[in-house]
């Protein structure tokens, strides 16, 4: 089994493509970063701001449409945490 078949299978969250699009947008990153600046720059979780943060979506309801309530700021190791099985 070559290797990136291996990497596809232990995968256990497929991000569509469409997602993945949003994810890259200008509206997004804007949205991001406000968020990111509305809690301090640090991670909602354990504080940490010497790190890159990531946007979580605690819901998928309003994607492209976010409210505040919506997203929640981590670290990448909080927010792995949030996705067991994410590599």
């Amino acid at each position: 089994m070559s290797r990136s078949r291996r990497k596809r299978k232990r995968r256990k969250h497929k991000i569509s493509t469409k997602y993945q699009q949003y994810l890259l947008s200008d509206w997004w990153k804007t949205r991001k970063k406000k968020k990111i600046v509305s809690v301090g720059c640090k991670c909602e979780l354990c504080s940490v701001s010497d790190i890159p943060l990531h946007v979580h979506h605690l819901t998928y309801a309003r994607v492209g449409a976010e409210l505040d309530e919506d997203l929640q700021v981590l670290c990448e190791p909080c927010h792995k945490a949030q996705h067991p099985g994410w590599k």
